[in-house]
């Protein structure tokens, strides 16, 4: 893939959602303030002149943004607290610090801004980068998710982000992907798949990029044998006008969701029998239509690539849509 310097398709997409152009800095610190957080926004040079402008996609959790300054300036929102950022240069480059962290940043090295650490930075006036946005609390439920368990301290990421190679490339392909398709077009008024896309985002990140959970999620704890199926359905039952994911069942219940996958294949001997209630019976259809919206209305795969994440969904739908089926067409005995 080349660098976003190279990819004019991505500007234009991104232009499309303008949110501000400005001269003046307290427009920009208040307007790029709201985005993010209230910081310190300050003009390197008698020379420099101000030529700020902002695009801005917001996903629910998440937003895709384009961000310059047009002159040399210096950032200082002190830590982040609520929120993440990457960002990626598309021009330019921005000295870096997180934490006991600095990197020079550029079209090759992103930045991943941990949201507990104290922050700085000094961008060229020639920089201009695509900031993913992605709410801490997201971040850590869906960490908390792949473990298992709730997380005891907060996450803490790696500064640097190789964008030419390993997960560094696989995250920039992504985040291209987004802001180029018709897909992201109208979607973070879909609260269904705005709550799919900030899991995406959050997992690839949680996934490709180092940090201080990396191996714990290589080798999750093994986990106890637990009435996932009822919790769930109690869920379900509780929340059914919520648009309801699987990742929302594995939060719920401080679990896998391969964990509630393997519930429910363990039960399937249950689901074919006489005893089984009808409220239990809503259950599978209601969960059948939870994954069907899943696989068909969110990630098509002619749409949004998300095959291997979703298989585990793909495969439970197809074992409960049969035996759903069995029951309507087989009377008991």
């Amino acid at each position: 893939m080349e660098p976003f310097q190279k990819e004019p398709q991505l500007v234009g997409h991104l232009a499309a959602h303008r949110l501000f152009h400005s001269c003046d800095l307290d427009e920009t610190r208040d307007t790029v303030g709201r985005i993010f957080k209230p910081h310190e926004l300050s003009v390197r040079g008698t020379r420099q002149k101000l030529d700020a402008e902002m695009d801005h996609i917001s996903l629910g959790g998440a937003s895709i943004n384009r961000l310059r300054y047009g002159a040399n300036v210096t950032i200082e929102p002190e830590s982040l607290d609520n929120f993440l950022l990457v960002q990626m240069p598309m021009a330019g480059r921005a000295d870096i610090r997180c934490g006991n962290e600095k990197i020079l940043s550029t079209p090759n090295m992103a930045s991943v801004l941990t949201p507990s650490l104290p922050v700085h930075t000094q961008w060229q006036g020639v920089c201009d980068q695509v900031i993913v946005k992605i709410e801490r609390v997201v971040l850590e439920s869906s960490c908390a998710a792949a473990l298992g368990h709730p997380i005891s301290r907060p996450i803490e990421f790696h500064l640097g982000m190789n964008l030419t190679r390993g997960g560094g490339l696989a995250w920039q392909e992504l985040i291209a992907f987004l802001t180029t398709s018709q897909f992201i077009n109208g979607a973070g008024q879909q609260n269904l798949v705005t709550s799919q896309l900030e899991q995406l985002l959050a997992t690839t990140l949680l996934a490709r990029q180092p940090h201080n959970y990396t191996k714990a999620l290589s080798n999750p704890a093994p986990t106890p044998e637990i009435p996932y199926i009822r919790r769930a359905e109690e869920y379900i039952l509780m929340h059914c006008h919520e648009p309801i994911t699987m990742q929302d069942l594995a939060r719920q219940q401080f679990t896998r969701h391969h964990a509630i996958v393997a519930s429910i294949h363990r039960q399937q001997p249950l689901c074919e029998t006489r005893e089984r209630t009808h409220v239990q019976a809503d259950f599978i259809k209601h969960f059948i239509d939870v994954m069907h919206r899943e696989r068909n209305n969110v990630c098509p795969a002619r749409v949004f690539p998300l095959g291997a994440l979703l298989h585990p969904l793909q495969a439970t739908l197809h074992m409960l849509a049969t035996l759903f089926q069995r029951r309507q067409v087989q009377p008991a005995h």
